[in-house]
């Protein structure tokens, strides 16, 4: 309740969804070794800016479902793609917010 937590299904399709995997498998890296202040994961890593998924419109489309500002660096970071092997995991853990922003409304799964 508090934040509120949505859970939304569907979001993007199959098509958007093999793109992203297409574009972030040849940049996708393990996470480096932990230095034992890291959060325990167990994942390959991609980030990608908007700029580099211009087929898709996965920004655009999260403002207009949470009404913030999720585009720029002053915004928001690049998104993350992460791949899971078979029993991956990351464990619980808070990830911080930039300097501009006051609040977290809810967070979307």
């Amino acid at each position: 309740m508090d934040p509120p937590l949505i859970q939304m299904y569907e979001f993007i399709g199959d098509k958007w969804i093999n793109y992203l995997i297409e574009k972030a498998t040849p940049i996708s890296r393990a996470p480096p070794m932990s230095d034992g202040t890291a959060t325990p994961r167990s994942a390959a890593y991609a980030w990608l800016n908007d700029s580099d998924i211009p087929e898709t419109a996965l920004s655009r489309r999260i403002e207009l479902i949470t009404g913030r500002n999720v585009r720029g660096e002053e915004a928001s970071t690049a998104l993350q793609i992460a791949s899971y092997i078979f029993g991956g995991h990351v464990a619980n853990h808070v990830d911080s917010v930039n300097k501009y922003c006051t609040e977290v409304p809810f967070v979307v799964l």
